[in-house]
């Protein structure tokens, strides 16, 4: 096997947490594409790489 970096994935109740937001509002960012998700069986899983690159993206950017 090649260099795999396995970090811990999140839940989504902890992404939800961590952005202050409701859990429905992050399947919905999911949905549309704008935060990348591992699916496992049922449950979605959002990598702390993929999580930092959605706040780094988005950080100071106001909704019109």
């Amino acid at each position: 096997m090649g260099d795999v970096n396995i970090e811990r994935l999140e839940r989504v109740s902890e992404v939800a947490k961590r952005l202050g937001v409701s859990q429905p509002f992050v399947y919905r960012l999911m949905d549309m594409g704008e935060l990348p998700y591992v699916q496992l069986g049922r449950a979605r899983r959002i990598s702390p790489a993929a999580l930092e690159a959605f706040i780094r993206d988005h950080a100071g950017k106001a909704r019109t």
